[in-house]
């Protein structure tokens, strides 16, 4: 083993270097049937959320961006707002960010990894003209790598303060860089280095998101691509040392952990690696809303459509018990300013899915944030009576996944009707996970009003059938 002397440091583990056999060694055929359908999943729903975000203003402006890094346009890999070509790098950045537009990608204990990993691995098999195999595999190892790696720097069931900032919009980089590894076919070393790269080029945690409620954290997640994708070819072309970046102390974990955590949570880096699959616990989510508001949209969504209720009847609809820390709970009657603070009111999405025939951008145009009817239909969700639990994501992660806690949905109609419903689960959560034929459905409504039905149907059977794709760069024609 290379011992390290840094600071004064002897350094004694080898935790980078165990991660990154793990990329270098994974194999498509050692990986389980169910963690390939939940690989192209993730894909096919990344991909549909994506192309439904192509009518908000933030997306064509990431792409407008994206374009003047890449110098104008071209290159192999392609825009998913446009179906311009443009640069590996380019396109993850656009692609990253149209990914988490609406907030309906996947979500993780720790943060959306699919926004990153998704816009990485397609674009470099564009690039590669990889098959369907190699980008599933490829997109399996950045999965673990990503989860493992935020997991030792903040376990999720520990209090969060927000005075040291959260890392949710920073840990997808490790999703991106590892995949991007995995790709270019890096060796064990390069890898290794890769994760060095990525610590250089991880961003600092922040609060000012969930401060100001700004449209600019969709960005973040393009950023995050763009700099996996970077990191991995600086790997690539060589830098030196850099080894055992995670092994180091200070080097990383140190600055990115939680102030309250005694010390980063080693263990988790190379915790069941190869044979607990984190993948499967990720929550594909059914709806276009913050992954706290999933539960009571669907709640209410069920309880309108089994009662056949006329929303216009409706006095009261109460949230039991709600989210309040974070705020899930907010409400603006003059309207709201920004897609990100409206997807995260349970008030503005639970009246948007009532009011609209199918979920989408169009919760979010600039009409309905300010739309009177959506707004007094949202004034009237309240909070029950029933404290939330302390922490909530300690629910999510220690379950595995597959719960965050009970809820209570109760809609109360002028007539003195009440109607309730309870669950601990949503579509898409992984112990209650949509089927093919229910995600084509919804692939068909996220993505047809975009690219025609004869393009829809053909991207969702092509991404149906990835393992038997031999040229992944054949993707481009759809959008």
């Amino acid at each position: 083993m290379k011992v390290f002397n840094c600071f004064g440091f002897d350094i004694q583990t080898e935790y980078t270097k165990t991660l990154a056999d793990f990329v270098y060694d994974l194999k498509y055929e050692n990986l389980p049937p169910e963690v390939i359908e939940k690989a192209k999943f993730m894909i096919l729903h990344t991909i549909g959320v994506s192309v439904n975000a192509r009518p908000v203003g933030l997306s064509k402006s990431a792409e407008r961006v994206a374009m003047f890094s890449n110098g104008g346009e071209g290159g192999n890999a392609t825009s998913w707002i446009s179906g311009k070509k443009m640069s590996v790098p380019s396109a993850a950045f656009v692609n990253g960010t149209a990914a988490d537009m609406l907030d309906w990608e996947d979500c993780t204990y720790t943060g959306h990894p699919s926004a990153t990993v998704v816009p990485v691995t397609i674009g470099l098999s564009e690039y590669l003209k990889a098959n369907g195999k190699d980008l599933i595999t490829a997109l399996v190892a950045g999965i673990e790598v990503f989860q493992r790696v935020s997991l030792a720097a903040g376990a999720p069931t520990e209090s969060f303060d927000p005075k040291y900032g959260h890392g949710l919009a920073n840990w997808p980089i490790w999703a991106a860089s590892s995949a991007a590894a995995k790709m270019l076919g890096l060796n064990r070393e390069q890898i290794d280095k890769t994760m060095g790269m990525t610590v250089l080029f991880h961003k600092l945690t922040s609060n000012l998101e969930q401060a100001s409620m700004t449209d600019a954290y969709h960005y973040e997640h393009g950023q995050e691509a763009w700099c996996g994708v970077m990191a991995a070819m600086c790997a690539k072309e060589g830098v030196s040392n850099l080894l055992g970046a995670l092994d180091i102390p200070y080097a990383f974990f140190e600055q990115f952990c939680p102030q309250h955590l005694p010390e980063p949570r080693y263990d988790w880096l190379n915790k069941d690696l190869g044979m607990r699959y984190t993948i499967m616990e990720l929550l594909i989510k059914h709806w276009p809303a913050n992954m706290w508001i999933q539960t009571p949209v669907e709640l209410a969504h069920d309880i309108v459509k089994e009662n056949d209720i006329d929303v216009n009847q409706i006095v009261e609809i109460i949230v039991d018990p709600a989210m309040n820390r974070p705020p899930r709970m907010h409400f603006r009657p003059e309207g709201f300013d920004s897609l990100f603070e409206a997807e995260f009111s349970t008030p503005y999405c639970i009246a948007a899915c009532l009011l609209e025939d199918k979920p989408g951008a169009n919760w979010y145009s600039d009409d309905n944030l300010k739309n009177p009817k959506l707004l007094a239909l949202a004034s009237k969700v309240k909070s029950g009576p029933t404290p939330q639990p302390a922490f909530p994501f300690a629910y999510f992660f220690e379950s595995n996944g597959k719960h965050s806690f009970v809820r209570t949905v109760t809609i109360m109609l002028n007539d003195g009707t009440t109607y309730s419903k309870t669950s601990d689960l949503h579509k898409g959560s992984p112990t209650y996970m949509l089927t093919w034929e229910e995600f084509h459905k919804l692939f068909m409504d996220q993505t047809a009003f975009e690219l025609g039905n004869e393009k829809s149907q053909g991207l969702y059977e092509f991404i149906k059938e990835l393992e038997n794709v031999q040229d992944v760069s054949e993707i481009g024609k759809f959008f």
